[in-house]
């Protein structure tokens, strides 16, 4: 199992280390092709929003345009669920929060982190989709921006989280 919210270090590490190692995007597209588009990765939300950010990262780090137009398809067909969590006001309504295991306590950390997390994870699809996707996008990136927005507009209550904090 590919667990993809510890993949952001890791990434982030190995591109260090050894520079565009194929191990990430293995791992990105392997995740990617065991989760349906309805569901979310490792059956967690947050993990569909590092994928997000993830493939984004390694577009940044890369420049592989034809890796990421590879992953179109599935950010059109995972938006539908990330956009159905985030309320026309910018609150969430995501059954299940976790960032990391120190905050999984703290209730309030948990809120900061899955709004900032899902306020990425739309960022990083519109980018993805205005980089690689075509002129049908349009619309998606209208609607992740407009969320993405709504998220920043209705900030939570801050928690004492530095984890979450840095989110």
């Amino acid at each position: 199992v590919v667990w993809i919210g510890d993949m952001h270090p890791a990434a982030s590490s190995v591109q260090r280390l050894f520079g565009a190692h194929p191990v990430v995007p293995k791992s990105l597209d392997h995740v990617r092709d065991h989760t349906p588009p309805d569901r979310w990765m490792n059956d967690i939300p947050t993990y569909t929003c590092w994928w997000l950010k993830l493939q984004r990262d390694w577009y940044r780090y890369t420049g592989d345009r034809e890796y990421l137009a590879r992953q179109t398809e599935y950010v059109r067909a995972v938006l539908p669920l990330l956009l159905s969590c985030v309320n026309e006001d910018g609150t969430d309504n995501v059954s299940f929060r976790f960032i990391d295991w120190p905050s999984s306590d703290d209730p309030a950390a948990q809120a900061e982190g899955v709004r900032a997390l899902f306020k990425l994870a739309l960022e990083s699809a519109a980018q993805i989709l205005r980089i690689a996707g075509g002129a049908q996008d349009g619309e998606r990136i209208v609607a992740c921006e407009r969320a993405a927005a709504a998220i920043a507009a209705a900030p939570p209550v801050r928690s004492q989280n530095k984890q979450a904090a840095a989110l």
